[in-house]
């Protein structure tokens, strides 16, 4: 039997990500892992008061890896 850290076998049940708006301001948002990127977006839009004109889009940035 392999051994192995308890982080590796441990299955996240959530993921807490830093989301950026285009004015620079962040939030801090914890995702269920059933959790889909157009209920992210309602979700943000809904927090955020904003009217949901279907103009959201999420957009991944890894600075390290140059992308």
């Amino acid at each position: 039997m392999p051994s192995c850290s308890p982080d590796c076998c441990l299955l996240r049940a959530v993921e807490i990500v830093k989301i950026f708006s285009e004015d620079g301001i962040s939030k801090v948002v914890e995702i269920p892992a059933d959790m889909t990127a157009r209920d992210l977006c309602q979700l943000l839009v809904y927090k955020s008061h904003c009217v949901d004109d279907n103009s959201w889009a999420l957009v991944e940035h890894h600075p390290l890896l140059g992308l």
